[in-house]
């Protein structure tokens, strides 16, 4: 077989198969300058040939390298590489397989940012400007971290610029990181300073206080259509806030009957624009709060609302033994009325049935009026029937005595 040429037995012997530890994947970018790679061989194989170059068509040559089953670079330059090899058995040589590396060891160039506020310290939306290249394999992304904050993902459409998110008063560093595809980074940092718009001002506000009793009435002048926030503070935390907003000249009120406890307590405000941009809080005014009422817990009852619950719960009282007073009342009646009725009834009952026995015994001889021997039995039917007349009428006197 012509030197070169490759083996037309290559088919009755298992595919090579090459990788790389090093760069396992060959369209990915990799910042490891020392490729290495590795590959199995069958018994039959007499040994191996390879090249390792930036051509991708490379053939290598028929010189063997022996049996061996990897090779390892040292310090490659970035780029595209190439690793090719072919092996020999006792039929001659292989056809050429190739693999893929790509190499970028160097990080993206040096970048500066730039801070645009628009002529506006109190912006707190500034624009950041920044951009880097990244001459092997390309800028991938950019990281974005603002002051204490974790750094977050931009992809490059949106740089140049970049608008901050809303941002309160103060002075904070920006960090940017330029990450090109193999993860090499290059880092830049600027300093951002927001200035606070002006504080609100506290214009009424009452020094002593009743709550229980009195409204609550504060009064104050800041920019137009701005919403303020109202801190009511006691021991340097926050016992109260009330959120309003100020009126096409700026003024502004609180009118609340919220409960607070009784302590001396430091009220101030601060203010946010329609931008987002905020002030400072503003000097604190001092109130001395008394409460009328009663505090339990969490829970604050004033004494206008414990007078008004105890009314309640005596009037409520009050009708509920009405109810059952007039509830037996006409229990009784009803009752008493049921009785007399059954009175009346038992009587006309009995009136009835004598009747009905007087005549049942007249049927018996079919003759009118009485003998002797009828007249007594008559008379037994009557003596039983009055007996059981008194008997019930006694029960019914009895329910109604115990009526009265």
């Amino acid at each position: 077989m012509p030197p070169g040429a490759e083996n037309p037995a290559e088919s009755e012997v298992s595919s090579l198969q090459v990788f790389s530890p090093t760069h396992p994947q060959q369209g990915q970018w990799y910042n490891n300058n020392n490729p290495s790679f590795r590959w199995k061989l069958n018994p039959d194989i007499l040994g191996v040939s390879f090249d390792f170059n930036q051509d991708k068509d490379t053939v290598p040559d028929t010189q063997s390298e022996g049996f061996i089953e990897f090779k390892d670079y040292m310090n490659i330059p970035d780029g595209v590489w190439y690793f090719h090899i072919r092996r020999e058995n006792n039929q001659g040589w292989g056809k050429t397989i190739s693999y893929k590396i790509q190499i970028d060891s160097h990080s993206p160039d040096l970048f500066e940012i730039s801070v645009d506020n628009a002529g506006d310290s109190t912006n707190p939306k500034p624009n950041l400007y920044f951009e880097t290249n990244d001459k092997t394999s390309g800028v991938s992304k950019y990281r974005l971290k603002i002051g204490e904050a974790d750094f977050i993902d931009l992809l490059l459409a949106q740089v140049n610029p970049f608008t901050l998110p809303v941002q309160v008063p103060g002075e904070k560093t920006v960090l940017v990181r330029a990450i090109d595809q193999a993860g090499n980074i290059t880092q830049s940092d600027a300093v951002i300073n927001i200035e606070a718009i002006a504080s609100p001002r506290i214009t009424i506000w009452p020094e002593t206080f009743i709550s229980g009793e009195e409204t609550l009435y504060i009064e104050g002048e800041t920019l137009p259509q701005s919403e303020i926030s109202v801190y009511l503070q006691k021991g340097g935390k926050i016992y109260k806030e009330w959120h309003i907003t100020s009126n096409d000249k700026g003024e502004w009120f609180l009118l609340t009957k919220d409960l607070i406890e009784s302590g001396t307590y430091s009220l101030t405000a601060g203010v946010k624009d329609k931008r987002g941009a905020e002030s400072q809080l503003s000097d604190p005014k001092v109130i001395k709060v008394s409460f009328n009422g009663l505090n339990i817990v969490f829970l604050m009852i004033t004494f206008k609302e414990l007078t008004a619950l105890l009314f309640i719960i005596i009037t409520l009282g009050i009708l509920w033994l009405g109810a059952m007073f007039l509830k037996t009342k006409q229990f009784k009646k009803t009752i008493k009325k049921e009785a007399d009725e059954a009175r009346e009834s038992l009587s006309q009952s009995f009136d009835i049935l004598e009747k009905e026995i007087e005549r049942k015994i007249g049927m018996l001889d079919k003759e009118p009026g009485l003998n002797k021997e009828e007249q007594n039995i008559f008379n037994d039917l009557k003596k039983a029937t009055k007996t059981a007349r008194d008997s019930i009428g006694k029960e019914i006197e009895d329910v109604e005595e115990k009526l009265k």
